[in-house]
């Protein structure tokens, strides 16, 4: 009888133990992260314009989700560009390979048309430029080129300060980085350094990825025609990498100066 009452007892206290571990379970609560609110997208957006100017050189690649980059040559032909690779250099210049196509009328797609790599290099004193048929580089006058060798992340600062009506997106991986995400709208205006005929007093919505840590932009996505040729549904895509690091950039040994 004293036996039981005993083993009555034990299992009673391991009873009372587990209830009282059980409520404590419930009460506890573990420290939690300091709370850090969501920062202004306006400050965002300066700060990324102001690590950009800082910036002394990058890589970057312009890519088409949808449509096309629409131009015609001295000669009048029809050029459409689907990729841009470039890189960029404060000292050293602007390499660009162009993905084009020579194709029939602004109304086609891209891809119908024939094929061919352009390739340009950007110094203070030359533009160096391979022919469409030959491949052979010819240098020409800088006063052709339509980007100040010099200024091309002021460029993008002056594109990224110019975003209307901003909003913080959320936050989201970007090539390994942790990036946040600001939506807007930019006008054409921002943009008249492409080679397109800009479309005037138009806005065109943006999407602008910058890094948590140096508020460098990663990525950006443009939507809409900011050429008159432009689809209304053109896609841009903006890819930028390797800031401050060596791009490379070598001039070609053998070309035809027509400058």
């Amino acid at each position: 009888m004293q036996n039981s009452i005993k083993y009555r007892s034990f299992w009673w206290l391991l009873a009372a133990v587990a209830l009282v571990l059980a409520a404590g379970a419930c009460v506890y609560d573990p420290p939690s992260e300091p709370y850090a609110p969501p920062p202004d997208p306006h400050l965002l957006l300066n700060d990324s314009a102001e690590a950009l100017r800082d910036v002394q050189s990058l890589k970057f690649r312009l890519t088409h989700h949808r449509g096309s980059i629409y131009t015609r040559d001295d000669t009048g032909a029809h050029i459409k560009a689907t990729e841009i690779n470039g890189a960029w250099d404060n000292a050293a210049g602007l390499a660009l390979v162009i993905d084009a196509y020579m194709v029939r009328g602004r109304d086609v797609e891209a891809t119908s048309g024939s094929y061919f790599p352009l390739s340009m290099i950007l110094v203070p004193d030359g533009l160096y430029i391979t022919d469409p048929l030959s491949g052979q580089w010819v240098l020409q006058s800088p006063e052709l080129a339509i980007v100040p060798v010099e200024a091309l992340n002021e460029v993008m600062a002056d594109l990224v300060s110019q975003i209307d009506s901003p909003s913080l997106e959320g936050v989201e991986d970007v090539g390994g980085r942790s990036a946040y995400r600001v939506s807007g709208s930019v006008p054409t205006s921002a943009v008249d350094w492409l080679p397109l005929d800009i479309a005037e007093d138009v806005q065109v919505d943006i999407a602008l990825w910058i890094d948590r840590e140096n508020r460098l932009p990663h990525m950006a996505h443009l939507i809409g025609a900011i050429g008159q040729y432009d689809d209304p549904a053109t896609m841009r895509e903006l890819r930028l990498v390797d800031f401050n690091e060596d791009v490379g950039i070598i001039l070609p040994e053998t070309f035809v100066d027509l400058r």
